[in-house]
């Protein structure tokens, strides 16, 4: 029932933020998601970043989608111009798809360790970094539930 309300009034919240400001799906869908499914779910870090990540990719198509549709309607879209676009779109769309396999992803790593997450907190500047207790950033695992003390 809590997951509802954060979702509810989150969704308000950004949804506001989005029209106002233009912010939205990265800065404050994923983490909203990612939180909720992580703790509420316990569902592992590595896979609630991939479905927060989706999720803020696909309220993106849709709004993109309607955004492009309302602009249709109000004849504010040169068609011609579009069609010269299209091969480019298709050719380079295909070639991604076929040769994305192929790059090799050096020095990635899905979960942060607690070093580099530690080393990436002191490079913070310091009156953000002392606001964030030191103990609940270097006993916290990414795929565990947080600390009671975030309760």
């Amino acid at each position: 029932m809590a997951e509802i309300i954060i979702f509810i009034f989150s969704g308000v919240f950004i949804g506001i933020a989005a029209g106002l400001f233009g912010l939205g799906g990265g800065l404050m869908i994923v983490p909203v998601v990612t939180y909720c499914l992580v703790y509420f779910s316990n569902t592992p870090f590595d896979q609630a970043i991939i479905i927060g990540v989706s999720t803020s990719l696909a309220s993106m198509v849709i709004t993109g989608a309607m955004a492009a549709y309302a602009h249709s309607k109000n004849n504010n879209v040169d068609h011609a111009i579009i069609k010269r676009f299209i091969p480019g779109l298709i050719i380079g769309s295909l070639t991604i798809g076929f040769f994305i396999k192929s790059v090799p992803l050096i020095g990635y790593s899905p979960a942060p360790s607690r070093q580099s997450l530690h080393k990436r907190i002191e490079s913070i500047n310091p009156p953000v970094h002392l606001a964030i207790p030191q103990s609940a950033i270097l006993n916290w695992h990414c795929c565990q539930q947080p600390p009671h003390s975030w309760n």
